[in-house]
């Protein structure tokens, strides 16, 4: 067995799947978090960056872009930490989808001055992870080859 092969190959399996992973999370989550001034749906671009995604953004015609305020208050991607060990993350601290995302918001809370277009909460968190837990639970390693002489 060349062990340093497979590990390289293991290696590549990990990223390529943790990319696939943070795909399918993503997508989960954004069909859960609505648009409106564009905010909460800019969180997710760098992590849709790292994984070659696209976060569409419509901004309704009632509503301030807002956008930067997203982007500014989030962090995402996918990094290496080990060997043949890699992570996608997604952090947000913007307070209106905070407070949206695990609370029926009523109008005078989390910044909110009239009702919400789409009914709260999202819980965007919950339908992503069962999502990306759903698929790699079907990921394969990459098959070892023992050479006998």
């Amino acid at each position: 067995m060349n062990l340093r092969a497979w590990l390289g190959s293991l290696d590549a399996k990990m990223q390529l799947s943790t990319e696939q992973a943070a795909r399918v999370w993503l997508r989960a989550a954004l069909e859960n978090v609505p648009d409106w001034s564009g905010a909460s749906r800019a969180t997710f671009e760098q992590l849709a960056d790292a994984v070659g995604e696209r976060v569409n953004i419509n901004i309704a015609e009632n509503a301030p872009d807002r956008i930067a305020l997203g982007r500014l208050n989030s962090r995402g991607g996918i990094e290496r930490i080990g060997k043949a060990s890699w992570r996608f993350f997604y952090e947000n601290n913007l307070r209106y989808l905070a407070a949206n995302e695990t609370t029926t918001v009523t109008v005078g809370e989390a910044g909110v001055r009239w009702g919400l277009i789409e009914p709260t909460p999202y819980n965007f968190r919950d339908a992503a992870n069962a999502a990306a837990e759903a698929f790699t639970a079907n990921i394969t390693l990459p098959r070892i080859e023992i050479q006998s002489r």
